[in-house]
């Protein structure tokens, strides 16, 4: 994602933009998704964190009013909990690989999660988590997630 949120609720939380801001927020062109039991989002970081927060914006193109959101960014995998370290493909995109935090469909309810991309892959798909501003995901032990607090106003069944 290439911008972030500066709000007052965003601006407080620790989450600290990378440097990257052009000042567009990515564009997310896929479907709304819902996880099935076994399923799990990942999210690889350089960072060891006991909450993921966030001020990255992406335009979700299927909201329709107010598609531009806070969220966090993951890989989808079906039926797995993905590999302990990203891919060199993914290491390429610039993901961190010493942490990886999990996110398993028992968390996940219903949450706005959606693909990135209209036309993804099979196996595992980049997607993103609208949390709003000021969300974040409480980590527990072995670095999986607890609880979502997310604020996004949004937040609909999965279709």
């Amino acid at each position: 994602m290439t911008t972030y949120c500066k709000c007052s609720q965003c601006s407080a939380n620790p989450a600290v933009p990378n440097g990257d801001d052009n000042g567009r927020p990515e564009i997310v062109s896929g479907k709304l998704i819902q996880l099935s039991p076994g399923d799990t989002l990942v999210h690889y970081s350089n960072g060891d964190f006991s909450t993921l927060y966030s001020r990255e914006l992406a335009n979700i193109t299927l909201r329709g009013v107010n598609p531009t959101v806070v969220c966090i960014s993951f890989w989808l995998y079906r039926g797995s909990e993905g590999p302990d370290k990203p891919t060199k493909a993914m290491k390429l995109l610039g993901l961190g690989s010493k942490y990886k935090y999990t996110l398993g469909s028992d968390c996940a309810g219903k949450l706005s999660i959606y693909q990135k991309y209209k036309d993804a892959s099979p196996g595992a798909n980049e997607v993103v988590l609208a949390v709003g501003c000021g969300g974040s995901v409480d980590i527990g032990a072995g670095r999986r997630a607890t609880r979502v607090n997310s604020f996004d106003s949004m937040m609909a069944p999965a279709v």
